[in-house]
């Protein structure tokens, strides 16, 4: 439950962030910033190498870099 009008921006911010990401570029988002995992918790969750959580990462910053354009 959104409790705070920080609460509210930030959930709207994720939001804008998950609508500009795909599939896997959505997990990590979520797991890294919803659920603070770490790479290593989110590879072991997906079943995945560090290395793959590492590209997921670097596609979703590419991503928001845009959004700062």
């Amino acid at each position: 439950m959104l409790t705070t009008e920080t609460d509210i921006v930030d959930r709207s911010l994720l939001d804008g962030w998950l609508a500009r990401c795909v599939g896997t570029e959505r997990q990590y988002l979520i797991d890294a910033v919803v659920h603070q995992m770490t790479p290593t918790e989110i590879a072991e969750k997906h079943g995945v190498s560090r290395q793959t959580v590492y590209q997921w990462r670097r596609k979703v910053r590419e991503k928001l870099k845009q959004l700062r354009v």
